[in-house]
């Protein structure tokens, strides 16, 4: 976590061994972090400092964003997009061309 008026990091919170990129839903407090192995997604509760679920992925994923006006989650695998709408959670696999 960072103190976002000093900068400073005022904890740590263990998301996995292979965390590789993020995004913050800032209307939600939440922290979407992708990992490679396994290749899931980390739903990281900011108020509380805690990981809650794990979403899982069909490939490794590449990068990650959030939609604040829709909660939905979209993340980039090799061949598709994930889109996650975390209220379920639930995800659609759309291949890429």
């Amino acid at each position: 976590m960072i103190n976002g008026a000093t900068n400073a990091i005022t904890s740590t919170i263990p998301v996995g061994a292979t965390p590789s990129s993020l995004a913050v839903d800032p209307c939600k407090h939440v922290l979407y972090v992708t990992m490679d192995k396994p290749a899931v997604v980390g739903v990281v509760d900011t108020t509380k400092g805690t990981v809650g679920t794990s979403i899982p992925l069909v490939a490794s994923p590449a990068d990650v964003a959030v939609n604040p006006a829709t909660s939905l989650v979209y993340v980039t695998e090799a061949s598709e997009l994930a889109v996650i709408n975390p209220a379920g959670p639930t995800t659609t696999d759309i291949p890429i061309q």
